[in-house]
């Protein structure tokens, strides 16, 4: 007999099977997640998290099919707010069972697109705002993979790095005078995109926030929360755009964004440490594609129980998922920051 002793049991190469049944009786680990069992595991082989849009659709049928939700509204300590969890039940039931595809096994993945300093001002920008460190994390990674092209580098090159420095630096010689004077004017209009964008020009940095955005939520922290130090007024619009170019003052912005948008979401000045993933979607939804746009006023963004399709929102749902599965790794191990 051509019998292999592979330590747990006998294996006979002639049939080709074991003598006895495996004594750890493990789930089949090549079966789905893409035959990568040591980055994911997969015990349903439901919807994947990432890159699985035609899976999500099925969900996305599901939730429109209940629209009149929408218009349903429960009275709270803070005023109405959308009842979509609690009469869409069985909905959230449908997205729970497609959570239930692959995800990372142990919390660090091949699909994070978040550099270890990312992660960490992330983390850090999150618990100063108050909100979900999976919301800005999420926020930062969605807008390195979906709304970066491979042209934006340059964008924040030659539009406002180069010019920054001539103002900062201009050359010497009465003869230069013009250069620095072009340079400010051109940043001066970048604003605004010199009134011929409509507000969505280029986004700055990592997270892809615009000038304007970025200035008008400095406005809204002046005016609601006042005497808070946690986002002041740029000295100027050139010192705004130079804090926009690098990844700390950049993903500073956007958790001071994403926390205004919480705010208006829910309807409560404070802090926001238990949106549902409803509400972090749709949160990041008028991030990406403006409320107004999106919703058509607060009214209707606040009683949303989805982002409309053509919004984005949907583009988040995966990475709450991988950053809180990263946060408790992190935790288990004694390593969070």
């Amino acid at each position: 007999m051509n019998l292999l002793h592979l330590r747990a049991r006998w294996y006979d190469s002639e049939t080709g099977t074991f003598l006895s049944r495996d004594p750890v009786e493990s789930e089949p680990p090549y079966l789905y997640v893409r035959g990568n069992p040591i980055n994911r595991i997969d015990p349903t082989g439901l919807c994947e998290n990432f890159g699985d849009s035609e899976c999500w659709s099925i969900y996305r049928q599901i939730t429109d099919m209940c629209s009149e939700c929408a218009n349903m509204v429960r009275d709270t300590n803070t005023g109405p707010r959308s009842l979509h969890e609690e009469t869409t039940s069985y909905l959230q039931d449908v997205l729970e069972r497609v959570h239930a595809g692959w995800r990372p096994s142990y919390g660090w993945s091949p699909n994070d697109p978040l550099t270890p300093s990312q992660w960490r001002l992330s983390k850090e920008k999150a618990r100063l705002f108050e909100v979900p460190v999976e919301l800005v994390a999420g926020t930062v990674a969605v807008e390195i993979v979906h709304d970066t092209d491979w042209y934006d580098y340059y964008l924040d090159v030659y539009l406002q790095m180069l010019p920054l420095i001539i103002h900062q630096c201009p050359p010497e010689g009465s003869g230069n005078l013009w250069l620095r004077d072009g340079s400010d004017w051109f940043l001066g209009g970048y604003e605004h995109y010199w009134g011929l964008l409509g507000g969505r020009g280029p986004g700055n940095g990592v997270s892809n926030v615009h000038i304007l955005t970025a200035k008008r939520t400095e406005n809204y922290f002046a005016k609601n929360y006042p005497g808070d130090t946690r986002l002041l007024p740029a000295h100027n619009i050139y010192h705004r755009m130079a804090t926009l170019q690098t990844d700390s003052g950049n993903i500073h912005y956007a958790a001071a964004i994403l926390r205004m948008l919480a705010d208006k979401r829910t309807g409560v000045m404070g802090p926001h440490h238990s949106l549902s993933d409803t509400d972090m979607e749709v949160i990041y939804s008028a991030f990406r594609s403006d409320l107004n746009n999106c919703y058509g006023d607060v009214v209707g963004y606040r009683s949303a129980f989805a982002s409309p399709q053509g919004c984005l929102g949907w583009q988040i749902r995966g990475y709450l998922d991988l950053y809180r599965t990263k946060l408790q790794a992190e935790k288990n191990m004694g390593t969070n920051e």
